[in-house]
């Protein structure tokens, strides 16, 4: 097996959750035969952050990250948080920092805590030059208003999973981050996205699966997995009225420009 194809008609799953698994060797196998050549297991807290990477060690065409997500932000101390995902980076196979962001639901945890952990990973991102994974559920606003106030550099990211409107899609787009759409985009019912994913330029958005949630029709309900990124791929090529291979293409050279750490591992 091999990680990098080189006319880059692979599939890449930008985002995926592998420590969910028991049988992954099994969910590996599958995606290699679907056609996915590159994968990066999503870490959430620090505790499953060893398992993330202890996977990425085994396998030549899986990576990690590393990241506190904004739901796990309460039970963390987050004095250290920068240090931690500084040391952290520093691991041949960790691409990104995250997943981080803001989620803002009945039970989410504070959003001034959110913030603190966000400015942590946005620090480390600057640090260590890596690129940022977000989550944003309920807090694109709140998102927003935390860039009109920083006054450093912006590093490189992602919205993971984006859910957003164009203008929300837009906005992202003018800070020089990336797009990522998962299975929802497949769904009958999806707001804004089948709008966003037609009208977002070829070279800014990426794919994923955030496996083994969201998976997309066919499988809507059932357990996710990295092989099913395929149906995500034909839904966006069919709005967008091109050939999967062209979507193969844009997505795995904009995963590779963005996530730009793993030329230097491969």
């Amino acid at each position: 097996m091999h990680s990098l194809s080189l006319d880059r008609l692979e599939y890449v799953d930008s985002h995926c959750h592998l420590d969910r698994y028991e049988n992954v060797d099994e969910i590996l196998q599958r995606a290699w035969e679907a056609g996915v050549r590159c994968i990066v297991s999503i870490s959430v807290h620090r505790e499953n952050t060893a398992r993330v990477i202890e996977i990425s060690e085994r396998f030549p065409w899986v990576y990690a990250s590393a990241g506190l997500h904004p739901c796990d932000v309460d039970d963390d101390p987050l004095e250290d948080l920068e240090s931690w995902l500084v040391n952290k980076a520093l691991h041949n196979k960790v691409l990104a920092l995250g997943e981080t962001g803001i989620d803002l639901q009945d039970k989410s945890p504070p959003l001034a805590r959110q913030l603190q952990a966000f400015e942590a990973h946005v620090n480390a991102a600057l640090h260590t030059g890596l690129p940022l994974i977000v989550h944003i559920r309920g807090g694109f606003d709140a998102f927003f208003d935390f860039w009109k106030h920083w006054d450093k550099n912006t590093p490189l990211g992602v919205l993971h999973c984006f859910t957003g409107t164009w203008n929300q899609a837009k906005a992202v787009l003018d800070m020089g981050w990336y797009l990522s759409f998962s299975g929802i985009v497949t769904f009958k019912r999806n707001g804004a996205l089948s709008e966003v994913a037609e009208k977002v330029p070829a070279n800014r958005f990426i794919l994923e699966t955030d496996a083994p949630w969201l998976a997309p029709e066919p499988y809507r309900g059932r357990e996710n997995e990295p092989s099913y990124l395929v149906y995500t791929a034909k839904k966006i090529a069919e709005l967008r009225c091109c050939s999967t291979s062209e979507i193969q293409y844009c997505t795995t050279e904009n995963f590779y420009r963005l996530f730009g750490k793993i030329q230097k591992v491969y």
